[in-house]
């Protein structure tokens, strides 16, 4: 839904589907202060998986929202008047809860007789207990559904890679380079929102990446640019851009090379 302040507004919606998933939902947070540095926070519950984050406001006072494992932050602009942080949360397939029933038999032997012959019976029981076991499989590494083009965000440790990119595991760029707002030097390390938008502005960008481990770089929840070539690293995780996205940056004659 597109909420018109005045000017003609216009809504776009990217729909797909994660076969084996369920229980879609929204969480929406409560109102933000309103000084210039509040933020709001909606969290999806234990045994989900955020998959978008949007910053709402109804005062136009979004400055940006942030994702960051299952957790969505939203931030209110200098002199906004509140924001709400919004989450878009669903089990999915590797994480949804399996009930399995197990049959144990057991046998009791009784035994009758008297002086001159002996008899014996057996009787059979069967008794059924019930088990709940969660199932924490990898969806990349066990051949589950990929989370493939969920949202618009790059999670590559989630395995969710958004339009335009595909997912890699065990696998990191080489350098990008530095860029403006690195948070290590020579490389280009930024939030997830950066990371994604410079990428895609970039023709040089071939794709972003994460470490299984979140302070790799002393930060927690950040993203590195990369370009070719691919290496095999196996606690990285990568969104590596398609081609035909790269094209699409180009302009002139050359956009259809």
């Amino acid at each position: 839904t597109a909420f018109n302040a005045g000017r003609h507004v216009s809504v776009s919606a990217r729909c797909g589907s994660i076969p084996g998933s369920q229980d879609w939902h929204e969480v929406l947070s409560p109102m933000s202060g309103a000084h210039g540095t509040a933020t709001a926070v909606a969290d999806c519950p234990p045994g989900s998986t955020l998959t978008s984050c949007y910053c709402f406001s109804p005062s136009h006072s979004c400055d940006g929202a942030l994702a960051n494992g299952n957790t969505c932050t939203a931030f209110n602009k200098e002199s906004g008047q509140g924001v709400h942080a919004q989450a878009i949360c669903g089990t999915m397939p590797f994480q949804i809860t399996v009930t399995a029933t197990t049959a144990t038999t057991s046998t009791t032997s009784t035994s009758t007789g008297t002086s001159t012959t002996r008899t014996s019976t057996s009787e059979t029981s069967t008794t059924s207990t019930t088990s709940t076991t969660t199932t924490t499989r990898d969806p990349m590494r066990h051949g589950s559904v990929p989370l493939h083009n969920v949202g618009l965000a790059l999670v590559p440790q989630a395995g969710a890679c958004a339009e335009g990119y595909h997912f890699e595991d065990g696998a990191r760029f080489g350098s990008f380079g530095p860029c403006t707002g690195t948070a290590v030097e020579d490389h280009c390390v930024l939030p997830p929102p950066q990371a994604k938008e410079l990428c895609d502005s970039t023709v040089e960008c071939e794709g972003v990446g994460e470490p299984a481990d979140p302070s790799t770089w002393g930060h927690s929840g950040l993203q590195e640019l990369g370009r070719y070539p691919l290496r095999a690293a196996s606690t990285w995780r990568t969104c590596v851009k398609e081609r035909w996205t790269k094209v699409a940056h180009c302009q002139g004659d050359s956009a259809g090379a």
